[in-house]
């Protein structure tokens, strides 16, 4: 079934090039932009408000990648690219009136004004990131930061308690930081120093890495913080596994793997049970071992495929765990995870989002 915006955004394409060949009086490009309005009124009504970007080859809306074939929507980026945009927001049901309004701005000269328009927003994804806070902590002080919060939703006696909303937002606030302050240079990343805290030191570094690569597919900042909140409770269903088995220094035999497999159903639930007000949480605590070919754990649903939030989040969850030493392998070059993870690419990790983290991000965490 073709998703709404993807069908929103071909029809304005048709428009914007009838209007073109034929001009705004002609009788198709009226027709082809009544079917536009039309188009964006169906696709606002999945999701208000619609936000597109254009990345390509990908074209991106709201948390989903579309499946616009590489060329198809090229037109329609090529307008906003050369009006210095790569975004476009329907706000509100546009009428026909305001689709021509739009298509006439996108046809004209680079340096027209920017048209009010109440119904679209004509922007850039990412305006430039502000300096980070003088006071934006070292990865080792975000480890502890973690530590702390996972302890506070840990307690016994906490099942109905509500996530610490204002801790977890000074952590978002620190990583969002500091992924600005290294988008042209190194993600300074926490270090394992002993493995009684490998697991919150990990969570630190899937959360920076997800945030980045995140933002290098083009997801709004709305988007970003919700990944990185997904990120930083992604596995905290592994406070209900016995310190014994997360600890163990040798391979797990079948029973406690079985045991560490129940840690995504454990965490879901624990952040449904907390009403978090990011459904993303629970979905990654649950998706993020599912993989794109149906394999993985828990067991998905037939022709399930993981939300981009979570796809994101494993891919930086399987490349920190690469790359860390454990106690039963030593930890893997850059270069050697990056072949392993290339052949699991179309299984279990989608082929234009591990391009783009090996291309965007990870070159940025190694020294």
């Amino acid at each position: 079934m073709t998703h709404p915006a993807h069908t929103f955004l071909t029809t304005l394409q048709a428009a914007m090039s009838a209007r073109a060949i034929y001009g705004e009086d002609h009788s198709l490009f009226l027709r082809q932009s009544d079917a536009a309005a039309s188009a964006a009124r169906t696709a606002l009504g999945e999701h208000s408000p619609l936000v597109v970007v254009f990345l390509p080859p990908r074209v991106i809306c709201n948390d989903r990648v579309l499946p616009a074939r590489p060329d198809e929507l090229d037109g329609l980026a090529a307008r906003l690219a050369a009006h210095d945009a790569d975004a476009l927001t329907v706000i509100a049901a546009p009428s026909a009136t305001a689709v021509r309004e739009l298509l006439a701005f996108l046809a004209s000269p680079p340096d027209a004004r920017v048209p009010e328009l109440r119904e679209f927003h004509v922007s850039r994804a990412h305006a430039s990131a502000p300096a980070p806070p003088p006071d934006t902590p070292e990865p080792a002080a975000l480890t502890r930061d973690v530590q702390t919060l996972w302890g506070e939703m840990l307690q016994p006696g906490t099942e109905s308690a509500t996530i610490p909303a204002e801790h977890l937002a000074q952590l978002v606030h620190h990583i969002t930081a500091s992924v600005a302050a290294s988008r042209a240079s190194i993600l300074r990343l926490a270090a394992v120093k002993d493995m009684d805290e490998y697991t919150f030191v990990h969570t630190v570094n899937v959360a920076i890495q997800s945030a980045a690569l995140a933002e290098a597919v083009g997801l709004s900042k709305t988007h970003v913080h919700a990944i990185i909140e997904a990120g930083l409770l992604h596995d905290i269903g592994k406070g209900a596994i016995p310190p014994e088995v997360l600890q163990k220094k040798a391979m797990l035999n079948d029973a406690e793997r079985a045991i560490v497999q129940r840690h995504p159903v454990d965490g879901a639930a624990m952040l449904i049970e907390r009403r978090h007000h990011n459904p993303l949480a629970a979905i990654v605590a649950m998706e993020h071992h599912m993989h794109i070919d149906g394999s993985g754990y828990p067991a998905p649903r037939r022709h399930h495929r993981p939300h981009l939030a979570s796809q994101i989040v494993q891919v930086a969850d399987v490349f920190d765990a690469l790359r860390t030493h454990r106690p039963y392998r030593a930890a893997l070059s850059h270069d050697e995870a990056t072949s392993v993870m290339w052949q699991s690419a179309g299984s279990k990790f989608d082929r234009d989002l591990l391009a783009t983290f090996f291309q965007s991000v990870a070159p940025r965490t190694a020294a």
